[in-house]
């Protein structure tokens, strides 16, 4: 499996903040059959963006290492979760490639965007057409989590028409940090665009937001079935990555 979305690097947001939560969480992922994790730590304003990346390029050196020195088999690339602003897809994007998800030439820049938490999901409306406009694939990360989910699934509907990426986070469909109350609407989102969602861990801590795919396994195999799981955890992030 692969997990796109994962705050695993130490002390460099609100994720793990030691080596040892971060060699935690990367036990816990292969445990659980994840070979990959996409290093997605946030970027968020007033951050500074390039301290930021200077950041992320020696916290993913120093995890590097440790995973290999503890044999543990996880392949890490880099990433951000970005949040939303008017600027990010006509200015701060083009100058910085960095921030966007390690995707190969042939395959559009893709970037996973956060809304600030107080948003709406109907500002996903304009920040699909943003990112468009200016050659960019967008996945929006967990929009469970943002005011409106339930009343907005038609619209969110009408963005996967349009080529938006939903990326849910695994505990919104099971147990843990969102108690699962979303389900029902997240499975419907998946069964609308199989091809265009995505799960993965958000994981932050070892124990209260682990790195754990599989405890969503018997609610999206019993509502949608076997091929469906593997289309959230392998094959569509694969895609997106541009993995072999």
């Amino acid at each position: 499996m692969i997990d796109l979305h994962c705050h695993l690097l130490p002390a460099i947001d609100d994720g793990a903040q030691s080596l040892e939560e971060t060699l935690a969480l990367g036990r816990q992922a292969v445990e659980d059959g994840i070979h990959t994790v996409v290093a997605t730590p946030h970027f968020r304003p007033p951050m500074d963006f390039l301290q930021q990346l200077e950041a992320r390029k020696q916290a993913l050196q120093t995890t590097r290492e440790a995973l290999q020195r503890e044999k543990i088999p996880l392949t890490l690339l880099e990433g951000g979760e970005i949040t939303a602003n008017g600027h990010l897809f006509r200015e701060v994007f083009p100058l910085l490639p960095a921030l966007l998800l390690p995707t190969p030439p042939q395959l559009p820049p893709t970037a996973l965007v956060e809304l600030p938490l107080d948003l709406e999901v109907t500002h996903a409306q304009g920040l699909l057409f943003e990112a468009q406009l200016n050659g960019f694939q967008l996945i929006l990360a967990h929009p469970e989590r943002y005011p409106g989910f339930h009343k907005n699934l038609p619209l969110l509907k009408s963005l996967l028409d349009k080529g938006i990426f939903l990326q849910f986070n695994q505990d919104s469909l099971r147990t843990g940090f969102f108690r699962g109350r979303h389900a029902k609407p997240i499975l419907e989102l998946m069964a609308y665009a199989p091809q265009q969602v995505l799960l993965a861990t958000d994981a932050h801590h070892p124990q209260y937001r682990p790195c754990l795919l599989s405890p969503a396994k018997e609610t999206v195999t019993h509502a949608l079935g076997d091929t469906f799981w593997i289309a959230l955890t392998t094959t569509n992030p694969k895609s997106l990555l541009g993995l072999p």
